[in-house]
């Protein structure tokens, strides 16, 4: 067989060999797995696999995190900086409230929990501490109630923020809201300020695997 033969026999193979692992790329992103994404077609892909974009939608009506309970993967992306977007991951843990808490008027009863989610990585504002398990003071509340707006889900972050016995009076605060929920998590914006500052973007929150 001549140089030139099998010179064109190699670009062939290596062709398929190509094409196959594009299609086993593909196929293991749409697939339930480690590298599912959540929210819309084009992300941020973190070094874990776990890809993330940002959802516009309004929730339904019936639309709730009542049983969304137990550990989720947690990512923020902050879109609001001048030198690019930046992200940070950890994980979120929900539970029901303790009965003998009180709940904001005219909420749904709450959801309570904390995370490890480095805020200063996205320039996120601690209103206390946002891993407490404290009930009275937690980390994380999930706040469901419905407006004029419609139904409205929002998970505040930081412990001071959270206390019940405290009314909160400095302006600063770390909001997530939630845009859609689907079987693995849920996605939305969130926004964190203070007198003088702001950053917002986007975030998903996704089950972690059992």
């Amino acid at each position: 067989m001549s140089p030139a033969s099998i010179g064109a026999m190699s670009q062939g193979v290596a062709g398929v060999l190509l094409s196959l692992l594009v299609m086993t790329g593909c196929a293991s992103n749409a697939t339930p797995g480690a590298n599912d994404q959540i929210g819309g077609e084009i992300g941020t892909v973190m070094a874990s696999g776990f890809v993330c974009s940002p959802v516009d939608a309004d929730l339904g009506p019936d639309a709730t995190l009542q049983e969304r309970l137990g550990e989720f993967r947690l990512m923020l992306v902050l879109t609001s900086a001048d030198d690019g977007d930046r992200s940070a991951e950890g994980t979120l843990a929900l539970l029901r409230q303790p009965q003998g808490v009180s709940d904001v008027e005219g909420a749904l009863p709450h959801l309570v929990g904390s995370t490890d989610v480095d805020l200063g990585a996205v320039d996120a504002y601690r209103v206390g501490d946002p891993a407490s398990e404290d009930p009275n003071a937690p980390g994380v509340l999930v706040i469901e109630s419905d407006g004029s707006g419609g139904r409205s889900i929002l998970l505040r972050l930081g412990s001071l923020a959270n206390r019940r016995d405290v009314v909160a009076f400095d302006g600063a605060y770390t909001v997530l809201t939630v845009r859609r929920i689907d079987r693995d998590g849920f996605v939305g914006s969130w926004r964190s300020a203070t007198w003088d500052t702001r950053a917002e973007g986007y975030f998903c929150a996704r089950r972690s695997a059992e």
